[in-house]
């Protein structure tokens, strides 16, 4: 200061500028003489906020002098003025944080003002230099318990969050301060960082939940919902509680709220996907359908209530809106072929031209979701479930329903079933009995060329031995340029040991599968006739094979 010339009344100008960084821009030589003048200032100036400043800006550019420090722990034991006080423990806490000095100042601040600000800046101050600080965690506490000025608990409340995660006396403070602050902003305050900090914390699941159920202030409950998602993923009580607001909230955008986080925490949770169903049947708001149905394509893959209410909002909605959300999300929770059996059924009588001419909406979302079950089953099974099958009932679980039972137990023509999949199915009744060689190469050769080329002449050479016989398939496979041989014969569910001896010399060139109860050794495959999605696992073996 002495090196500018600036007069001793000229220096608070002086040092506002410098607090700002333009100290960083200063020479070193320069920076040197203003850390002399602020020293001299710290020591001899009678102006408490003047000391309070060079101090600051000397631990700024000259971190840790102590200097600085000791005219700060003078300014909060001595200072006359409260403000000054508080001023220098803020200013404590910005600039040395591992000084013992530093800390046994701060509490004892804390410990003698009776100013409640000058507290709450001592304890923010005290919790930068050493967060987990008990005297800073109690101190907080405690403001948050007894403070009179709400602006001041909600300040402390905050503070608490910030300072230590899973630190009991925390958390009690905030659950007491949700029970008994009447200020509703408060209540929402702790709500929210008890979201973050009471994970799977039963006294903190009980305090939301009772807030939930007596608070009359919309956003209070609002925010209490939101935290009881964060904080536990399957305890009963926070679901129940959840669809109790589902149901009763006067306020949509608490109950849609509490469907989202219903949702965060309701995956693979029968009682929570009921409740979301229940919803989309109660309420005649769309918006509210339309998230429900978002959620349950979040929360309901390869569940069957969620996959028949999707089904139900597609059929029965007027919303153009709800009804893609509900299309998408069905797309995205169907896992398996009964499933999708189950879908082609309830929706197929939405492809029609009546349909087409009188709800194009409707039309349009059921034909891409059919478009994508088609894509996800054998040509048969989609073919099943749309011409022979009637309608799944509203609420039927998709798993193995009548839908299902009924594909199974039909009398269908497998070879027909299977006649646009890669596989030459024959019907080999003519060999059930047969036990000679010759007979069987000679009869096999013929049953498969007449699949694969009807209008062409069999081989000119006699075919009447394994050998002559893998000769022709290799070169029916390269002529019909197939990446590979597969065979299944039919009605001949009890094949003879000569028969089965005679295919096995086929697998070096064929993959062949017989549709019987008579075990086979492997590479051979048996299917029992009376299989459970029978078209399902014969596709499943010749993308296998």
């Amino acid at each position: 200061f002495g090196y500018f010339n600036i007069e001793k009344e000229e220096w608070r100008t002086f040092l506002d500028p410098l607090e700002k960084g333009a100290i960083e821009r200063i020479p070193e030589t320069i920076r040197q003489l203003a850390i002399a003048e602020l020293i001299a200032v710290t020591k001899h100036s009678t102006d408490e906020y003047t000391q309070i400043l060079a101090a600051e800006i000397l631990g700024n550019i000259d971190k840790d002098n102590p200097e600085a420090i000791t005219t700060l722990v003078k300014l909060t034991r001595n200072a006359q003025d409260e403000y000054t006080r508080m001023l220098a423990a803020s200013s404590l806490g910005s600039i040395d944080k591992d000084n013992p000095e530093v800390v046994a100042a701060l509490v004892e601040l804390i410990r003698t003002t009776q100013d409640e600000n000058t507290k709450i800046n001592a304890a923010y101050s005290l919790k930068n230099i050493d967060k987990d600080n008990p005297e800073a965690i109690t101190t907080l506490v405690k403001l948050t318990r007894n403070a009179q000025d709400e602006d001041n608990k909600r300040q402390e409340a905050d503070s608490l969050v910030e300072i230590v995660k899973n630190n009991p006396e925390t958390i009690a403070a905030l659950v007491e301060l949700i029970r008994t602050a009447e200020d509703e902003d408060i209540k929402m305050n702790a709500a929210e960082i008890l979201g973050e900090i009471g994970k799977n914390n039963p006294e903190v699941i009980a305090a939301l939940v009772e807030l939930i159920r007596t608070t009359q202030d919309e956003d209070t409950r609002w925010r209490a919902t939101k935290s009881l998602g964060k904080i536990d993923k399957d305890n009963p009580e926070v679901i129940a509680a959840l669809m109790e607001l589902i149901r009763n909230a006067q306020n949509k955008l608490t109950r849609n709220l509490a469907a989202y986080s219903l949702g965060e925490i309701g995956k693979n949770n029968l009682e929570a996907i009921t409740a979301l169903v229940e919803l989309t049947r109660t309420t005649q708001d769309e918006d509210t359908k339309i998230q429900v149905a978002e959620i349950l394509g979040e929360i309901g893959k390869d569940n069957s209530v969620a996959i028949a209410a999707l089904v139900e909002l597609i059929n029965t909605t007027q919303d153009e809106d709800t009804r893609v959300s509900a299309a998408y999300s069905l797309e995205g929770i169907l896992t398996t072929p009964e499933q999708y059996l189950g879908v082609v059924s309830s929706l197929k009588d939405s492809i029609s031209d009546e349909v087409y001419q009188n709800n194009f909406d409707l039309f349009d979302n059921c034909y891409r979701v059919l478009w994508h079950c088609a894509e996800n089953l054998p040509y048969p099974e989609f073919y099943q479930a749309w011409h022979l099958y009637p309608e799944v009932a509203d609420q039927t679980p998709m798993g193995h329903n009548s839908t299902v039972a009924s594909l199974e137990t039909q009398k269908i023509d497998i070879c027909e079933e299977l006649q646009n999949l890669p596989i030459f199915c024959l019907k080999a009744h003519i060999l059930a009995a047969e036990t000679r060689e010759g007979e069987i190469a000679a009869t096999l050769c013929q049953l498969i060329w007449d699949e694969a080329l009807p209008d062409a002449d069999y081989p000119d050479e006699e075919v009447t031995t394994p050998s002559q016989l893998r000769k022709h398939l290799k070169q029916l496979k390269r002529n019909q340029k197939l990446p590979k041989l597969a065979i299944l014969l039919t009605e001949c569910e009890h094949p003879t040991p000569e028969l089965i001896t005679f295919c096995h010399k086929l697998t070096n060139i064929a993959s062949i599968a017989w549709l019987t109860n008579t075990p086979l050794e492997a590479p051979l495959k048996g299917f029992p006739p009376d299989q459970p999605n029978l078209l399902s696992a014969i596709q499943t073996w010749l993308e296998e094979t």
